[in-house]
């Protein structure tokens, strides 16, 4: 069994070249590196024809055979919630920035990421339908022979919803520091969404703030929030574009440590 790591989105780097170095050297399926500091927020980045990082992400990817990448946008939900834009035009923003930063990618298999850090188990049901419209057009308008694997990436807390995501995500990312997806009540929502073949990229290094919202340290995912089955994979809780970088090494070096850990527990 594989227990492959995948990029989030963010680094809080400077030069684009160093970023897709650094998402390459240390992740299996690398993500569009987001680049706060030369992108700007993440509702600006839909309006760009492309990022900082996107030409090198390209020829890395063309030029290395790996034949799966990743490519990344705030979620409809949360960006009309930031932006206080409810209506569909985001929804076509949305998709043309992917479809933008896409084309001329030379993969059989695309990761096609929605961030969407607003949602929780309390929003309501807009949330699905706008994310499964995004996903809709993105598949209507790039080549049947790519593979999609529709990634879903929620900061928080998903409790709950698993189901019903189950119907038109393929992989949930979220933090599993914080929050447990199965627990007690959560079981029967949890097993169903399983059932209908929902793979989940469990978020095993987070970092814990303090005051300020200046990191104090990172956290490991205890075993008791973990369930790793077949065809999941792990990664950093969420982007690291709020950390520095001696913070971006130690949380790459802490998942690779749990990662080693985890596939000798399978193999067990």
């Amino acid at each position: 069994m594989e227990l492959e790591r995948i990029s989030i989105g963010s680094v809080n780097m400077k030069d684009p070249i160093k970023a897709v170095k650094f998402v390459a050297d240390n992740f299996d399926i690398i993500a569009l590196p987001e680049c706060p500091s030369l992108d700007g927020y993440i509702t600006d980045y839909p309006s760009k024809n492309e990022l900082a990082a996107t030409q090198e992400f390209k020829n890395f990817i063309n030029s290395s055979g790996k034949n799966v990448a990743k490519v990344q946008v705030v979620g409809p939900y949360t960006y009309n919630t930031l932006t206080k834009t409810y209506n569909l035009t985001s929804i076509n923003l949305l998709v043309n920035y992917l479809l933008r930063n896409i084309e001329s990618l030379n993969v059989n298999k695309l990761y096609i990421g929605l961030d969407e850090p607003c949602v929780n188990k309390y929003s309501n049901n807009n949330y699905a339908g706008l994310a499964n419209l995004v996903y809709k057009k993105v598949r209507d308008n790039i080549s049947k022979n790519i593979e999609l694997v529709n990634f879903y990436h929620c900061c928080g807390d998903l409790s709950g919803k698993l189901n019903s995501l189950s119907s038109f995500v393929n992989m949930i990312s979220f933090d599993a520091v914080y929050y447990n997806i199965f627990k007690d009540n959560l079981r029967e929502d949890y097993e169903n969404a399983r059932n209908n073949g929902l793979k989940i990229c469990w978020g095993v290094v987070s970092a814990e703030m303090g005051d300020y919202f200046k990191i104090r340290d990172l956290k490991i995912a205890s075993d008791n929030n973990l369930d790793i089955r077949e065809g999941d994979m792990i990664s950093i809780s969420c982007g690291l574009g709020n950390l520095s970088e001696p913070y971006h090494n130690k949380s790459v070096e802490l998942l690779k440590e749990k990662q080693l850990e985890l596939i000798k527990k399978i193999i067990m």
